[in-house]
């Protein structure tokens, strides 16, 4: 009833170092491209909401009430940014 599997060496080295080369390119994808945020328009108990979903970091919503707040302070947040960040903030970052 046991059956003993018979392993190619020469397959099994092969498949190792195909493995370790699909690894090796998917950790330099990872450092080289940055996290890139997706913002998606939901719904929350039948309001709509902006879903910000950073690819480093958690996903956060806000509604039309909050997201109108910011509009308003937009000039405040903007100084708020050059101040604190590191200079670098422009449209594409925002």
């Amino acid at each position: 009833m046991t059956e003993k599997l018979e392993l190619d060496p020469k397959a099994l080295l092969e498949r190792l170092q195909a493995l370790e080369a699909e690894n090796a390119k998917l950790k330099d994808a990872s450092i080289q491209s940055p996290a890139h945020l997706v913002v998606v328009e939901t719904e929350y108990k039948g309001h709509p909401m902006l879903e910000f979903r950073p690819g480093n970091a958690r996903p956060f919503s806000m509604g039309v009430k909050k997201l109108e707040a910011v509009q308003e302070g937009w000039e405040q947040v903007e100084k708020f940014l050059h101040k604190y960040s590191d200079g670098q903030v422009g449209d594409d970052q925002i």
